[in-house]
């Protein structure tokens, strides 16, 4: 559920593909792209990782994607990775966060 602009829209967690915390808010990033289809929630990014379960993975302090969204993944040195989408976005991984991709890629 999402409040904006004095109205509640709900969000079908499938359509999520990634999310970005930016401060005191996360950024829905959906299927699609369009128009509209990046909605703020003032949340943590750890309470929506707790929301939308074990689909997601967190590739970094600030990211959460969609396990099958991700198309192909580029070493990016050091132990991070790039995250190419779906949509072609890009997202960087921390090394940090190794484990949980390790864990993704079955290694």
């Amino acid at each position: 559920m999402i409040r904006e602009q004095g109205r509640v829209s709900f969000v079908d967690a499938a359509a999520v593909e990634w999310v970005e915390a930016l401060g005191n808010y996360v950024r829905l990033h959906l299927r699609g792209g369009a128009a509209g289809a990046s909605p703020l929630l003032r949340a943590t990014l750890d309470d929506v990782e707790a929301r939308l379960g074990a689909d997601f993975v967190r590739v970094r302090r600030s990211a959460l994607v969609r396990a099958a969204a991700v198309r192909h993944c580029e070493p990016w040195g050091k132990g991070s990775w790039v995250l190419v989408l779906r949509d072609g976005t890009r997202v960087t991984s921390s090394r940090h966060y190794r484990a949980r991709l390790d864990a993704l890629f079955g290694d």
